[in-house]
């Protein structure tokens, strides 16, 4: 809630155009690669996860609920990949019709599995108790944010206050709508298993539910990587969109935070150990979204499409604090890590633009499968 709060202050001081607001443009809702937008996608990602979790638990005391938790990943899903790569302003594009009926095969797409997923629920109100209204209200706030976004492009805001009043409304709409979500997977959480409600461990996503989502990850990962390699920076108006080449390194690298987070936790050795390697993983997986390196290099060099340069200070970072724990020295780690950053040296020194992408898939898989493979005993494939 401190962190929502924040960021839209943050968008409305932007928005409003007041003096020095370029220090807080990485931290504005309305920017499409910044703070903002990264954790409003973290936000639907847990979702995700934790609606995966509960559905693999529930699966043989109530299918009903099981299935329905099932649909509803998908659908946080959905939106998570629409947050981290502006879909549906990119829909336009492959869809040239008129006004906004370019959006009509994702809204029918996704309004059939919400829909569908909360008449599940409903049917076992024992277990999900108030959930399916959370997760409809939530929608609700989703819903005005479309309604304001098309007074975005029908009406004017001269006054700079009103636009960044604009702004902090849609956005902050936006962000408490994710936060019921999460909301509403804890309510579950809670209601069948009561003895949990203090317990943070009980309410992370399971590593299986993780682990499963990662694998989904790298059936996509050619075949993403290769697309995005296919269009150009301008192309894909990366200075004002997501880069969604970068999605899948982007998950690998929370799903690897929040496997180290678990022995952080419940592990008394290494404690601080465990929450530095989840914090330096967290921050590699923003700097893939919001290019720390183009800010400080502003109005110099444009780099924002080039991943493998935020990668020259993240991957040392990662390497120390994978040194750090000690169940991680392994010879395998080490020489991967160290092969890593030699792709990563020699693709910022040549700029080739696929050899850049490639950089932080493997970097990110690297780390993945080091920190599965000590904390679960198993590795993704």
């Amino acid at each position: 809630m401190a962190i929502n709060s924040v960021l839209v202050l943050a968008t409305f001081y932007v928005g409003a155009g007041y003096p020095h607001e370029f220090f807080l443009r990485p931290l504005a809702l309305s920017t499409e690669q910044g703070v903002g937008t990264w954790w409003s996608g973290f936000q639907f990602l847990i979702f995700t996860l934790m609606a995966r979790s509960l559905a693999v638990d529930l699966q043989a005391t109530s299918p009903k609920t099981s299935r329905g938790l099932v649909l509803l990943s998908l659908v946080g899903l959905l939106l998570f990949i629409d947050e981290m790569a502006s879909v549906h302003e990119r829909l336009g594009i492959l869809l040239p019709l008129p006004g906004q009926l370019h959006l009509l095969p994702l809204a029918i797409g996704g309004g059939v599995l919400l829909f569908w997923g909360l008449f599940l629920l409903r049917q076992e109100r024992h277990v999900t108790s108030n959930a399916p209204w959370m997760i409809f209200a939530a929608f609700g706030l989703f819903g005005c944010v479309f309604l304001l976004e098309l007074g975005e492009h029908r009406l004017t805001w001269e006054m700079a206050l009103l636009r960044g009043l604009r702004f902090a409304i849609e956005e902050g709409l936006e962000l408490a709508g994710g936060l019921l979500l999460i909301a509403s997977m804890v309510h579950v959480q809670q209601s069948i298993d009561p003895g949990h409600r203090r317990d943070l461990v009980a309410l992370l996503p399971t590593p299986r539910a993780l682990l499963w989502f990662c694998r989904l990850c790298a059936y996509a990962a050619i075949p993403v990587w290769l697309l995005r390699s296919a269009f150009t920076a301008d192309q894909l108006t990366l200075p004002t969109r997501g880069d969604f080449g970068v999605l899948i390194p982007i998950v690998w690298l929370i799903c690897a935070a929040l496997l180290a987070v678990r022995p952080a936790l419940t592990e008394s050795n290494y404690r601080f150990r465990w929450w530095l390697l989840a914090g330096v993983l967290m921050l590699a997986s923003l700097d893939l979204e919001c290019h720390f390196h183009h800010y400080l290099l502003y109005g110099s060099v444009d780099l924002r499409w080039r991943p493998d340069l935020g990668l020259l200070w993240s991957t040392p970072l990662l390497f120390g604090a994978m040194l750090a724990v000690p169940g991680l020295r392994t010879r395998t780690a080490l020489l991967g890590l160290a092969a890593s950053y030699l792709l990563v040296v020699i693709s910022a020194l040549l700029g080739i633009a696929p050899l850049a992408l490639a950089a932080p898939y493997m970097v990110a898989f690297l780390m993945l499968q080091v920190v599965a493979k000590h904390v679960v005993g198993r590795a993704p494939r």
